[in-house]
């Protein structure tokens, strides 16, 4: 992924050029970083409802299986699209969206994430993004 692009995430990722979260907040978060971590969080919820729906709908998805990032992003971008098809023809997603309640606890899917320390790089990119969100402000 090149330098301008990124994928956000929350707190539970570690920072990367590529992969952006949320500053810590330990007592010591700046107004500028908090502004930037109130952004970060309402689009990160905006993507989350978005998949939400295309998980809702097209229930293949939440058991995709492939090892190619492009064959991945084709799924996606296809469900994408007959999402809109759908929606063009009034067929609304919300009878897809019931939760399985027969799932007990321990099938329902877990998402295991390898905790990593922050790198210099994913650091340099936040801060410079936190800043120029905070002239944006002034």
């Amino acid at each position: 992924m090149c330098n301008n692009n990124h994928i956000i995430a929350d707190g539970a990722y570690p920072l990367r050029r590529w992969l952006l979260t949320p500053y810590r907040d330990n007592g010591d978060v700046t107004p500028d970083q908090r502004y930037f971590n109130h952004l970060l969080s309402a689009n990160r919820v905006v993507i989350e409802r978005a998949f939400g729906l295309l998980n809702g709908r097209f229930r293949r998805l939440q058991n995709l299986e492939t090892v190619l990032v492009e064959t991945a992003v084709s799924i996606i971008m296809t469900c994408c699209v007959l999402h809109n098809v759908c929606l063009m023809h009034h067929d609304e997603v919300v009878d897809f969206l019931q939760v399985d309640e027969n799932l007990a606890d321990n099938q329902r899917p877990i998402h295991v994430v390898d905790i990593q320390e922050n790198d210099a790089e994913g650091v340099l990119k936040r801060n410079i993004i936190t800043r120029n969100l905070a002239l944006t402000r002034r």
